[in-house]
């Protein structure tokens, strides 16, 4: 396990769960746009605006939110199972203990900021990671 306190194990942990609602919720709401709200649907921009790039324009957006928000509700998940596993607060590439500001700033961290870094400049070099 990483050099974190269990107070601050069990604040992460918290925090995590909370978004994790959050976002659930988010997605409830975002695919439940239908006319029957047991119908999983996004919202019909097409049917309800006189304007088709208006519509696709915001189409495309709720899609790209969607995304997002469910690759968020992912590296939750996958950071949930590393506090089960007991690998939490250790960079998945070298090994370290990631730093605990990194963590409470971003709580789903899988890597150090040294690594992170390395990621994003030249990313062909770590993609086995993901």
């Amino acid at each position: 396990m990483s050099q974190l306190s269990a107070a601050d194990l069990a604040d992460l942990g918290e925090r995590l769960r909370q978004r994790r609602q959050e976002l659930i919720a988010a997605l409830r709401q975002r695919l439940h746009q239908a006319d029957d709200q047991v119908e999983m649907a996004l919202f019909n921009y097409f049917a309800s605006l006189d304007d088709a790039a208006t519509s696709s324009q915001m189409a495309d957006y709720d899609v790209a939110q969607l995304s997002h928000e469910l690759a968020e509700l992912r590296t939750i998940d996958l950071a949930i199972g590393r506090i089960a596993a007991d690998t939490y607060g250790h960079c998945a590439a070298c090994g370290v203990p990631i730093a605990l500001d990194r963590l409470r700033a971003q709580p789903g961290a899988q890597m150090c900021l040294a690594c992170q870094e390395e990621l994003e400049r030249q990313p062909h070099r770590m993609r086995k990671l993901g």
